[in-house]
């Protein structure tokens, strides 16, 4: 260690690279009005990037509230966030009158006023979006419920022959069944696929798969055979059958195959572009894995899902959610896609929104703050 024999000026180099300063690790917490993720409840977050991707994006109702925090988060990361419960704002769902859904826990118990919403019971048709807000409008659902709906191999004959290279349409023998999005063959020799945008009783208009723009690619012999697949079909290793858990139990038809969308593009910034894929799950309501985890598909997006609930089963998919033994699920012969709608930020938090939502501080046993 240096040291002087005489008074003067000892000058020494210190390395405080490695020094964490105390605000790194110092805990902060704010509530506000947010346009997505969990309300009344405190959530942690440790980034800029974290807050946007749980909680939105600011905009002018609620900068003040989103800045505070992600100023908080430029020197620490551990902040504590509560959404508050502003009553005006409702999830995406299906159909009907949206509902509010305020998080996991309000989905699966209830608040003492309203819910519980798993069990099919708010008729808002079969999905809604995770967390309230008009961020929701953005999804599509996308299910293949049978290995019909995923492919058949000669669903009818065209009856056109006028095709040339480049047409974007063609008329069929039957259109009956075809939907937007379906995947067609037309027996051309090239194997060619082209995706359906509209059905107009037996013509169609479709596009080139996967390119999404261009028309036939040869002329297509009248009364050629048409091969319709799932739009999703190449997401999934196989077509929807029974799982191995049910056919054990002697039930039949139980896996379906379910793919998330962002419809359009308000979350990723691209249209259409796959959020999530959830393959083989079940219909029936005891089904589990190989490794032993529940595999019926309300739970599986519950405990899996980022954007969506399970709100309800199909009208018409009898036997949907009963127990495999013995069972045959309807095995629906189309694919169905449900667009969210009806989803809406809100307006302005009140005072008492916003003073119950720090109150979730106030549990000194649960909330480290």
């Amino acid at each position: 260690m240096a040291f002087q024999v005489s008074p003067g000026v000892l000058v020494q180099e210190k390395d405080l690279t490695n020094v964490i300063p105390a605000v790194a690790t110092t805990i902060g917490a704010v509530a506000g009005q947010f346009n997505q993720g969990p309300m009344d409840e405190v959530v942690s977050i440790a980034s800029e990037k974290e807050l946007a991707e749980t909680f939105g994006k600011p905009d002018s109702t609620n900068f003040e509230y989103w800045f505070s925090a992600a100023s908080f988060l430029q020197y620490s990361s551990s902040l504590r966030v509560v959404r508050a419960a502003n009553t005006s704002s409702v999830n995406a769902v299906t159909s009907g009158t949206a509902i509010r859904i305020k998080n996991t826990d309000h989905y699966s118990n209830g608040d003492g006023t309203t819910g519980p919403f798993n069990n099919g019971s708010a008729n808002v048709g079969e999905w809604a979006a995770r967390t309230a807000g008009a961020w929701g409008n953005n999804l599509k659902v996308s299910v293949c419920p049978s290995a019909t709906a995923y492919e058949e191999t000669s669903k009818t004959t065209t009856n056109d022959a006028s095709t040339a290279v480049g047409d974007t349409t063609i008329v069929l023998t039957s259109g009956t069944d075809f939907t937007v999005g379906d995947i067609v063959n037309f027996a051309e020799s090239g194997g060619h696929e082209y995706r359906v945008t509209g059905v107009s009783t037996n013509t169609l208009t479709f596009v080139r798969h996967p390119s999404g723009t261009g028309g036939l690619h040869t002329a297509v012999a009248n009364g050629s055979a048409v091969r319709r697949r799932w739009q999703y079909y190449d997401l999934v290793d196989k077509a929807p059958a029974t799982s191995t858990y049910a056919s054990t139990r002697s039930g039949v038809n139980d896996e379906l195959h379910i793919v998330i969308v962002d419809e359009d593009g308000g979350i990723t910034g691209t249209a259409n572009e796959v959020l999530e894929v959830y393959d083989s799950v079940s219909k029936a309501s005891d089904a589990k894995t190989a490794q032993g985890d529940t595999n019926y598909y309300p739970d599986v997006i519950y405990n899996r899902s980022e954007y969506i609930y399970w709100m309800d089963h199909i009208a018409t998919g009898s036997n949907w959610g009963g127990a495999a033994s013995g069972l045959t699920f309807t095995a629906l012969t189309a694919p169905y896609a449900r667009s969210l709608v009806t989803g809406v930020d809100g307006s302005a938090v009140s005072t008492a929104e916003l003073k119950s939502a720090y109150e979730k501080y106030n549990d000194a046993d649960t909330v480290d703050v």
